[in-house]
């Protein structure tokens, strides 16, 4: 039997020192994304409507994760 490994990462686009202070950076989570293909790569920060998630959802991002 083989063992099955499943991996999904997550990035939000803001540090804990910025708090809320300042955006999330999608465009650093996209390039994250790139680099992790072709793993399940997920970005979150600032998603507070239906089109902040499609603009998400066009950069190279897997899904998109919300909190709150």
């Amino acid at each position: 039997m083989y063992a099955k490994l499943s991996f999904l990462f997550q990035l939000h686009g803001r540090s804990w020192e910025q708090r809320y202070t300042k955006s999330a950076d999608w465009g650093y989570i996209d390039e994250c994304a790139k680099i992790a293909s072709p793993l399940p790569f997920f970005g979150g920060g600032d998603i507070l409507s239906f089109e902040d998630y499609n603009a998400a959802m066009q950069t190279d991002v897997s899904g998109v994760m919300i909190a709150r």
